[in-house]
């Protein structure tokens, strides 16, 4: 989770600050909450009012995945075109849907995207925050799954819902993207960006891990964004 929001970070998306931290024999991932903050004299913690995507939409949390009847890419989109910073909003969880594809990020369900409220009924897209990747566990081993199962929380439209990661193209995206109001060019734009981007994004956040982290996990993590890209671009 740390490496995976690491890499969501540096294509330029908010996420909640994270790291690794050793308790005795204990390694812990640790959170900081974007919605607490301290007192002006810093005597006591003030809760932030924020509502996770299922809360803002009155939908049941155990309909979080729009296959169980949940909230889906449009919908979340028509709340954040609401949004105090609806067109900023907009991309960022758009391109957000993208990378989580590159990265087969199978949890990204209504849960775990939220609004954070303001005064005068104002609101905007919190950073993101628990990305796991599923590219470690894909494959036909033990305890490992197929790749023609892995599937996104939220469906692509094309001439129908694709949930399959391996089923969705890049003219899926375009066309969830002219459904939701984003133009074409700004999509095949956003999606070139994140292609381009993605071999820079890989050498950063290499850089960035300890000595200590496992190689082989990032590795497969690098090489699936990067099978992925090459599909993105129509070269698979």
């Amino acid at each position: 989770e740390w490496l995976c929001s690491l890499l969501v970070e540096h294509y330029g998306i908010p996420v909640a600050k994270t790291q690794i931290a050793q308790f005795e024999d204990q390694k812990a991932l640790v959170v900081e909450r974007f919605d607490r903050r301290w007192s002006g004299d810093r005597q006591w913690i003030i809760r932030l009012p924020q509502e996770d995507m299922c809360q803002a939409l009155g939908v049941s949390p155990l309909r979080k995945y729009q296959s169980d009847g949940g909230p889906g890419i449009s919908d979340i989109m028509e709340i954040l075109s609401h949004s105090d910073q609806a067109e900023q909003d907009k991309e960022q969880f758009f391109r957000a849907q993208i990378i989580f594809w590159l990265m087969a990020a199978t949890d990204g369900h209504a849960k775990n995207f939220s609004i954070a409220i303001e005064p005068q009924s104002r609101y905007h897209l919190t950073p993101l925050y628990d990305i796991l990747s599923a590219w470690p566990v894909i494959g036909h081993g033990n305890n490992q799954i197929s790749w023609q199962r892995c599937k996104l929380a939220m469906a692509v439209r094309g001439s129908s819902n694709y949930y399959h990661i391996y089923r969705v193209q890049r003219r899926h995206w375009i066309n969830q993207g002219e459904l939701n109001g984003l133009g074409r060019r700004q999509v095949e734009s956003m999606m070139d960006d994140i292609i381009s981007s993605t071999p820079e994004v890989i050498e950063r956040v290499s850089a960035l891990l300890p000595e200590s982290f496992p190689s082989e996990l990032a590795e497969c993590i690098f090489e699936g964004m990067r099978q992925q890209c090459r599909r993105l671009a129509g070269r698979e």
